[in-house]
This record gives structure tokens, sequence and C-alpha cells, in this order.
């Protein structure tokens, strides 16, 4: 499937909006607020545009990534990375690569700006063909209660001599 990948821009806000509703409307592990959460972190400090990707087929916006910032704090260090959250494909395009291709263009642009990790909380068998890695092999504590199969980080190219470990902070949307 041949997309346009594109940082979102002002015009899509709606069409992401319905994208990812739709794309979590009755799923058993959502609790169906994913859209309202994108909004939210829009607003927020954690958000960076060129990490809210859209896909377009046929003319059409049909999936959209939003990666945001996060922190690794330890003891007085900080260390500045992303949560994926979350991917979105509109029902009738799914199982067709819209994800893949969104990923991977997420994770490029990630890289070219420097970041060091991406964290994200999702399906393990999905996430683990794109490298990542499940936290439990870190000494990392996440800020809430989700069972460890299913956290994840993946280590861009420019963080092959960091050790991760401390609490991730999350921006507080992600609570709200």
């Amino acid at each position: 499937m041949k997309l346009k990948i594109k940082p979102e821009d002002k015009s899509d806000i709606e069409s992401v909006y319905h994208i990812v509703k739709k794309a979590f409307e009755g799923k058993e592990y959502s609790d169906q607020t994913e859209h309202l959460l994108v909004d939210k972190l829009r607003a927020s400090t954690s958000f960076i545009k060129e990490l809210s990707l859209v896909a377009e087929y046929d003319g059409k916006l049909i999936g959209h990534i939003l990666l945001t910032k996060l922190h690794l704090k330890h003891n007085s260090k900080i260390l500045t990375g992303l949560a994926l959250a979350p991917v979105s494909v509109l029902p009738k395009h799914q199982n067709k690569g819209v994800g893949s291709q969104l990923i991977n263009n997420a994770h490029k642009v990630a890289e070219q700006m420097g970041f060091p990790f991406i964290v994200l909380i999702g399906h393990p068998e999905y996430y683990r063909k794109f490298g990542y890695t499940n936290l439990n092999a870190q000494k990392i504590k996440l800020p809430f209660d989700v069972p460890n199969a299913y956290c994840f980080i993946l280590k861009l190219s420019n963080a092959a001599d960091l050790y991760f470990e401390g609490e991730m902070i999350y921006d507080s949307c992600f609570f709200d």
C-alpha cells in the first residue's frame, strides 16, 4: 500500500480525532478515550509537531501516530525520550501495513531529532518486530500498573552508550 506519511497540520485535526476514535472503538484493551488523550497531548508541552504523523492514502487520511516527550529520572539526572501513544489506523485499512509504515517513519524522525529512546505500552507480538524489548530487562519503573509483558522500550542508535535506569515521568495528560 503506497502511503504519503507527513506531519499532521491544523486541517488534519478533525480527521485524526475520527481515525483514533474509530481505530479503538470496541477494542477490549481500550478505555475508549485515546482520541481524547491525543487532543490533550496536542495541547501539552510534551507535544512535538514533527512527531504527530498522518498516513494518507488516495487523498484521504487513514492513520495517525503520536510520539510525545517523557523523561527518565535517575537520581538527579533526567534523560528525555519519547512515549509512543497511540498508533491508529481506520479499521478497514488495518492489517495492511499502515501502522508499520507510520511506526518506521516515526522512528526515523525521532532518531533524526536526537531522541535516545521510545517507550510504549502495547501488544507484545506486534511491537517486538520493530525492535522493542521488554522493560523487565531494564531497571525502569513506570508510574502506573501495567503487566510487564506489555511494557516496551526501543533504544535508538544514538543511545548505544546509555544505561537506562530510573522512573519514567509521563505528561500529566496520561493521568487525567
